[in-house]
C-alpha cells in the first residue's frame, strides 16, 4: 500500500507510513464501479430493452423482478429504474399485441 501523502511503499498491514507517520487508510472491499445490485440493474434494463422484440412476457416479468431485486440491494444508480419500467412498457406491449392478433384470429371460413 502506497502513502497518500509521501507516495511511499508500506505493508499492506501497516496502520501508519513508514517514512511520514500519515495514517493509512484501508482500501475499500468495493469501489464505486462495482456497487452492490449493479449487475441485476443492467440485466433489468437489458431484459426490459430486448422484451419489445422477442418474449415479451418472459422478458418484462424479469426485468421488473432484477430491478426491484437491484433496488432492495441497495443499488442507486438509474438502471434498475429505467429496468423496471421498460419491463413494464414490455409487459403492456405484450398484453395489447395478445388482445389485437387475438381480435383478428377469427377468420370465417365460407366454402
Amino acid at each position: 500500500m502506497f502513502c497518500p501523502k509521501c507516495s511511499v511503499e508500506n505493508d499492506d498491514r501497516a496502520m501508519n507510513c513508514v517514512n511520514c507517520g500519515a495514517p493509512l487508510q484501508a482500501m475499500p472491499m468495493y469501489s464505486a464501479a462495482s456497487q452492490p445490485g449493479k449487475g441485476l440493474a443492467i440485466a433489468s434494463m437489458v431484459c426490459g430493452i430486448v422484451s419489445f422484440f422477442c418474449f415479451g412476457f418472459i422478458l418484462g416479468l424479469l426485468a421488473v423482478i432484477f430491478g426491484g431485486v437491484a433496488k432492495s440491494k441497495g443499488y442507486r444508480g438509474g438502471m434498475a429504474t429505467a429496468g423496471i419500467v421498460l419491463g413494464v412498457i414490455g409487459l403492456a406491449f405484450y398484453v395489447i399485441m395478445l388482445i389485437a392478433c387475438s381480435a383478428f384470429s377469427v377468420i370465417p371460413f365460407s366454402f
